[in-house]
């Protein structure tokens, strides 16, 4: 990605419980400081903190998951795990809900690995890609391995065999939700075509959405939740997925090459300039529909080209107006959450995620 950042637009402002501890619909809270929950999270994947939780590697795969899950990232998904937990149950330990934290985010980076893979990325925030560094048969194992870990780390959760098993659920059910997301994905740049915006929320909220379901999802039944608080967070994650990936493609169209424009992926940008009857954006989409097999310079300046002419027509800017939109669909998802401070906690973390001016990573 480059430095050079889309304005994205701003949202609307709007562990095993502890014994006997039910969760509190509708208690008034001040909310969990989030700038110490980041601090918090980002401590427990140092490495001398990482040694603590997971075995210590004795062989070159578990070295490479590590060092893979130590590097980087701003830990969106174990924070929205920490934070919400943290909402439920106020002054309780937080360590509790370490594992879970640990789980979510060695999911995300062995998706990473499989991603970079099948979209033969070279590069990732500027630095070289696992399989880049190792070759694609240590990546690919180096991914199963960290998929593994999380469920792993989540079968050590200190909870009832009932409320594991819930956990576990939640977690294959979304596991399975992104391979989906990514197969389809990948059938698109395999066999180009038409892209409704009807298809690319469907990629979003399987995609995106389902990351953070899972995340949201872990720390409420953690924090007590039943399932009339979980309905609403579901819904509220794949609205959140589809505002934020809006967000991602605008801040990657600004890339040099064009971002995922080049490389004829999914985007909202895309989906909307089907839809447009402007002759030069449809012309500037054929054009570089047609340059498949051309050298990536060509490519590169086909792309350049679309993202000067969906500009000049208006879809970056209808572009914005739909994640304004979403956020929107956020807050309506949460009028049935009947617990006014995770309301509240949730509203904070959709400002943090997609007002960030920074996609989550």
């Amino acid at each position: 990605m480059t430095d050079t950042k889309v304005p994205l637009p701003q949202p609307t402002k709007s562990s095993q419980r502890p014994p006997g501890r039910q969760p509190m619909h509708g208690e008034p809270s001040s909310g969990p400081d989030l700038a110490a929950l980041e601090a918090c999270v980002q401590e427990w994947f140092a490495p001398a903190l990482l040694a603590t939780c997971l075995p210590v590697p004795t062989t070159e795969v578990e070295r490479i998951a590590r060092d893979w899950l130590a590097a980087g990232g701003k830990r969106w998904r174990p924070l929205l795990v920490v934070a919400v937990y943290a909402e439920l149950c106020p002054g309780s330990p937080l360590a509790t809900v370490r594992p879970a934290a640990l789980a979510v985010e060695s999911l995300h980076k062995a998706s990473l690995i499989h991603d970079d893979i099948e979209d033969r990325d070279l590069e990732r925030d500027g630095m070289p890609t696992l399989h880049a560094r190792h070759g694609i048969p240590i990546a690919i194992n180096t991914g199963d391995f960290l998929i593994g870990a999380g469920y792993r780390l989540l079968t050590h959760m200190p909870v009832e065999p009932a409320t594991q098993v819930r956990l576990l659920r939640i977690v294959a059910e979304g596991h399975q939700a992104m391979c989906l997301g990514q197969g389809e994905e990948l059938a698109f740049a395999a066999r180009p075509g038409p892209l409704t915006l009807e298809t690319y929320i469907r990629l979003c909220e399987r995609k995106t959405g389902a990351a953070f379901e899972v995340a949201i999802l872990l720390g409420a039944i953690l924090g007590g939740a039943d399932d009339s608080v979980c309905m609403p967070l579901r819904r509220f994650s794949r609205a959140l997925g589809v505002a934020y990936q809006i967000c991602d493609d605008l801040a990657d169209a600004q890339s040099p090459c064009g971002g995922d424009l080049q490389d004829n992926r999914p985007s909202v940008l895309l989906a909307l300039a089907r839809a447009c009857g402007d002759g030069r954006i449809r012309r500037a989409c054929q054009a570089l529909g047609q340059l498949d097999q051309a050298s990536p310079a060509s490519r590169a300046a086909a792309a350049n080209e679309l993202v000067e002419v969906l500009r000049e027509g208006g879809v970056f800017e209808r572009a914005a107006q739909l994640a304004t939109q979403q956020v929107h669909v956020t807050e309506h998802a949460l009028v049935d959450l009947h617990h006014a401070g995770l309301k509240r906690l949730l509203h904070r973390l959709a400002d943090r995620l997609i007002g960030s001016g920074e996609p989550p990573r």
